[in-house]
């Protein structure tokens, strides 16, 4: 990704278009791709306790108040992703999961089901490294608000193969 793309600012009116969410998630993001978006068309899934249980975060900051937009990625066979956030519009924190069961989501009752979580909660954006060994690896890619908070959010996924 270049770094002017990085340091671009977002527009934070009007809210971004987003597809509803089905099935937990608004749609699939892969290697190479950006999308942008609103959290405000999400679903308010996950908690605190969701992501503390998940070990993706040590913080509670109240993610019970805001929707959440989640994205499925499949990430090839010996691969490292990195994802990155901007999210100029509102305090959005970015996370991925590993979640191989595609028929269903995880709700707050499944953190213990969580074996892999990456969180960034840095303010403005942030950014998040994923890699798979051996096999293809699926995720759970979203971005979640602070304290209630929504925005325009643009995410970036990119790849390297390490083997």
């Amino acid at each position: 990704m270049n770094e002017e793309w990085t340091a671009q600012q977002m527009d934070c009116e009007p809210p971004i278009a987003t597809p509803p969410t089905r099935n937990c998630v608004v749609g699939r993001i892969a290697c190479g791709d950006t999308v942008e978006g609103n959290t405000s068309a999400g679903k308010q899934r996950y908690n605190d306790r969701f992501f503390v249980g998940a070990k993706c975060t040590p913080m509670r900051m109240d993610y019970e108040l805001a929707s959440e937009i989640n994205y499925r990625l499949r990430l090839p066979a010996n691969t490292e992703a990195t994802v990155k956030l901007i999210s100029d519009c509102g305090d959005l924190d970015l996370y991925a999961f590993r979640w191989e069961d595609k028929s269903s989501c995880p709700s707050n009752l499944h953190y213990d089901r969580i074996l892999e979580c990456e969180m960034d909660t840095s303010p403005r954006g942030g950014e998040i490294k994923l890699s798979s060994v051996g096999k293809d690896g699926n995720y759970l890619v979203g971005v979640d608000g602070k304290k209630g908070a929504t925005g325009n959010y643009r995410i970036s996924v990119q790849c390297r193969t390490y083997r």
